[in-house]
């Protein structure tokens, strides 16, 4: 499943860490304790690695642009439910 040139692992990075960057955060607006925002941290980001992995599966063999867009979509979602989620 691992990509094997350079182009495709950029891909493959991308679209791992951005859903993890987006959701591992999240932790610390849903806890009030250390110890939980550290578990929520940990349990969303194994979630957004797992959106991450499914997402680059999915569009493996789009251009460029498709994927950039649903890079752009997934970090727009992250973000306006962080939005919510902070208020």
């Amino acid at each position: 499943m691992f990509p094997g040139d350079k182009r495709a692992q950029a891909w493959f990075t991308a679209y791992v860490g951005v859903p993890v960057s987006v959701l591992w955060p999240l932790g610390s607006i849903l806890a009030e304790e250390p110890g939980m925002r550290v578990l929520y941290g940990g349990v969303l980001g194994l979630l957004g690695a797992a959106i991450g992995l499914a997402l680059y599966a999915l569009s493996g063999q789009r251009p460029p642009w498709a994927r950039v867009l649903v890079l752009v979509v997934v970090f727009l979602v992250g973000l306006l439910a962080a939005l919510v989620l902070g208020r």
